[in-house]
C-alpha cells in the first residue's frame, strides 16, 4: 500500500467492532475480496480504525483466501466496467502490462499487506478460510458471540452466498467509442475471470509471476490454523 497508508481510497486499519452479549470485544479486520461484503453484514459491527485504538483484551477475526483465486477475482472486479472499444479495456491494455503491475487496486493487493502492522499478533485471533465451508464455520463459531443483524434492517438480506456470485453475470452497456449512436455491451466479471484463468493455464511465465507475487500470502495461509467445525 502507499506510504500514506491508503491504496486508491482504502485506509489502512479499516475494520469493524462488535461487542458480544458478554461484553467481549471482537474486531473484524477487513481484507477486500475475502467475502468482505457478506462478512460486514454477518459481523454486525460498527466501522472504525483498529490502529487508532488500544486494547486490553480483544479477539480479532481475520479471513484469508486462496491468493491466486483472490487475485483473479479481484482483477476481474478491477478490470470490469470498461467498454471493449476503449483503450483501457483489459484485452486492449494487454496481458504483459497487467502482469507487470499485478497490484491493480486494493482488490488485487496482497492480503498480508492489510495485516502488515501485525498488531493482531499480541491478541487472540480466529482465522477463517474463504472457501465453500465459510458460512457453516462462521455460523458455528459466531452463534453465541455475535448478535446477528435482523434480516431486512438497513437493506440487509441474509444470504447463503458469501461471494456475491450473482453480481458476476451483470454487464454494463456503453455508447459506441467511435459511433456514439450504437450501444456496446461490456464484459461481465465472470467473462473476465474465465479469460484470465484461460490465459494463466496457457502462459506459464505469467502464472509463475503471479505465484511469486502471492508467495507471502500463501506462506501466511500455511502458517495459521483455521477455525473448522469438523
Amino acid at each position: 500500500m502507499d506510504s500514506d497508508n491508503t491504496f486508491k481510497g482504502w485506509t489502512e486499519g479499516t475494520s469493524w467492532l462488535h461487542v458480544g452479549p458478554d461484553g467481549t470485544e471482537y474486531v473484524y479486520l477487513n481484507i477486500p475480496k475475502n467475502a468482505s461484503s457478506w462478512m460486514k453484514h454477518q459481523f454486525n459491527g460498527e466501522e472504525f480504525n483498529y490502529l487508532t485504538t488500544s486494547y486490553s483484551k480483544v479477539t480479532f477475526v481475520i479471513l484469508l483466501r486462496d491468493p491466486i483465486d483472490r487475485w483473479i477475482s479481484g482483477a476481474a472486479q478491477s478490470l470490469y466496467g470498461c467498454s471493449p472499444e476503449s483503450d483501457r479495456f483489459f484485452l486492449n491494455v494487454g496481458y504483459n502490462s497487467i502482469f507487470d503491475k499485478l497490484a491493480l487496486d486494493e482488490h488485487t493487493q496482497c492480503q498480508h499487506m492489510f495485516l502488515r502492522n501485525k498488531l493482531y499478533e499480541n491478541h487472540n485471533v480466529v482465522w477463517f478460510k474463504c472457501d465453500a465451508d465459510l458460512k457453516t464455520n462462521w455460523e458455528h463459531w459466531a452463534k453465541d458471540k455475535i448478535t446477528p443483524r435482523i434480516p431486512g434492517a438497513d437493506g440487509y438480506m441474509d444470504t447463503a452466498n458469501p461471494f456475491n456470485i450473482s453480481k458476476l453475470g451483470a454487464a454494463n452497456q456503453f455508447p459506441g467509442w467511435h459511433n456514439k449512436s450504437k450501444t456496446v455491451v461490456g464484459w461481465t466479471q465472470q467473462q473476465i475471470k474465465d479469460t484470465l484463468v484461460d490465459h494463466l493455464n496457457t502462459c506459464p511465465q505469467h502464472l509463475d509471476r503471479l505465484k511469486a507475487y502471492c508467495r507471502m500470502d500463501q506462506d501466511l495461509i500455511d502458517s495459521v490454523e483455521f477455525y473448522e467445525t469438523r
